[in-house]
């Protein structure tokens, strides 16, 4: 016979999440967080900042995470348009004189009306939306094209109101150039 004995701390869900970041928010417990794992890399706590991850311990953790870390994925049929997620998000608390972890697995709600900004993802891509109602008279969805007529949009909207692409930014005639810190 085998008794175990458990913490747990109940954590709310889902992300929340807006155009520029995702928050994940773990109620105040006696635990100091140590480092975070995204996918399969571990980020000490001093090196967030520089990796997207902003911390605010003022009431418990909350991490906001950079769009730019998340990745994105079609949602299911219930939603148009891309998701923002994080396939691994491990978090590492000393607490008691033991190392603790929880891995939790975020995604943005989905967002039907929404659009989204331009948004580099760390494996090289970039995610944007067009929306047909964005210019006066609406735009022709079926007319737009990339520089590279061959790279079409990843997702067209079942009322043609919008695509997203999903396109590498070394393909389908993307230029780019670093300003600082960011991509242009």
């Amino acid at each position: 016979r085998l008794t175990v004995e458990s913490r747990m701390l109940c954590a709310p869900g889902p992300a929340v999440c807006n155009a520029t970041h995702m928050t994940v928010a773990i109620p105040a417990f006696p635990g100091t967080l140590v480092a975070v794992g995204v996918e399969d890399r571990t980020i000490s706590i001093n090196q967030l900042q520089e990796n997207g991850i902003a911390l605010d311990t003022k009431k418990g953790v909350k991490l906001h995470v950079s769009r730019g870390v998340l990745k994105s994925r079609l949602h299911r049929e219930s939603c148009s348009g891309p998701q923002a997620y994080m396939s691994s998000l491990k978090l590492a608390f000393h607490l008691n004189e033991e190392t603790v972890a929880m891995v939790m697995h975020p995604e943005c709600p989905c967002d039907q009306r929404t659009p989204i900004a331009a948004v580099c993802t760390q494996d090289g891509y970039m995610d944007f939306e067009v929306l047909a109602d964005s210019t006066r008279p609406p735009l022709n969805l079926d007319t737009l094209r990339l520089r590279d007529p061959a790279c079409k949009p990843a997702f067209k909207s079942s009322l043609n109101d919008r695509v997203w692409f999903h396109v590498p930014l070394s393909g389908c005639g993307t230029r780019y150039w670093f300003d600082g810190e960011r991509i242009i």
